[in-house]
């Protein structure tokens, strides 16, 4: 599913932490959001999610307009997964449990739900470890069952908000291939957000580059290494 954002603006007070940032992204596509901490790229994926609303701006996927100057879709109505960097996971509950909860929250047959969780641990390699809970898991594990969670209520977009910072840069490696195979098997539309020059670098198919809640520019890594539009890219992403 195609994603538009148009003229969005943040503010939180007198801090505009995001100012004017439009972009699309295809449908299929992968596109990071890459910045430095606090430049508003964590609040855009918010918005997005419904999260947050923004001051102004214009939100769609689609044909829905999910936020303008007159409403705004609540999250979970807005068939959008997201994977946060906490992982966000409810220790009381099992693998299985943590996944169905956003089918529960559809209200789906149980049996309907079983099958999509099923599928969704399959596919993140996990389909062993339903019945585990979160501290009887690797870290790994755990965004893996976050990953899942998203993935099973089959979004039409994914967003991830770095999702890999808490694990070692071994594992790190290892799930950023992890993540491209099964976004190209989905053939998933996401927005991933990252201060990692690598992680964009490796993953995107555009990055979109944020510096003071303004988007700097936007292009295919190889487009931006090539033409870095000023100073502050050239040296980010080098």
């Amino acid at each position: 599913m195609n994603v538009k954002i148009d003229s969005l603006y943040k503010s939180f007070g007198n801090n505009h932490v995001v100012d004017n940032v439009s972009f699309a992204i295809n449908d299929g596509e992968l596109v990071t959001l890459l910045g430095p901490s606090g430049c508003g790229k964590t609040t855009v994926l918010r918005v997005l999610a419904g999260l947050e609303q923004p001051t102004s701006g214009t939100v769609r996927v689609g044909e829905k307009v999910f936020n303008d100057a007159t409403h705004a879709t609540p999250p979970h109505q807005r068939g959008i997964g997201m994977v946060f960097q906490s992982y966000a996971l409810w220790p009381h509950r099992t693998v299985f449990e943590n996944v169905s909860f956003p089918l529960e929250i559809r209200k789906l047959a149980a049996s309907e739900r079983a099958s999509k969780i099923a599928q969704a641990l399959k596919l993140v390699d996990l389909g062993e470890l339903g019945h585990r809970y979160p501290h009887e898991l690797s870290g790994g594990q755990q965004q893996r069952v976050a990953l899942a969670r998203a993935i099973a209520q089959q979004p039409t977009v994914l967003l991830l908000d770095e999702p890999l910072s808490n694990l070692d840069a071994k594992l790190r490696e290892q799930m950023r291939g992890d993540l491209k195979a099964l976004q190209q098997s989905l053939k998933l539309t996401m927005l991933y957000v990252t201060h990692d020059r690598l992680e964009a670098l490796e993953l995107s198919h555009r990055m979109a580059i944020m510096d003071h809640g303004k988007l700097v520019q936007m292009g295919t890594p190889d487009e931006i290494r090539e033409n870095p539009v000023n100073d502050f890219v050239r040296h980010f992403i080098s």
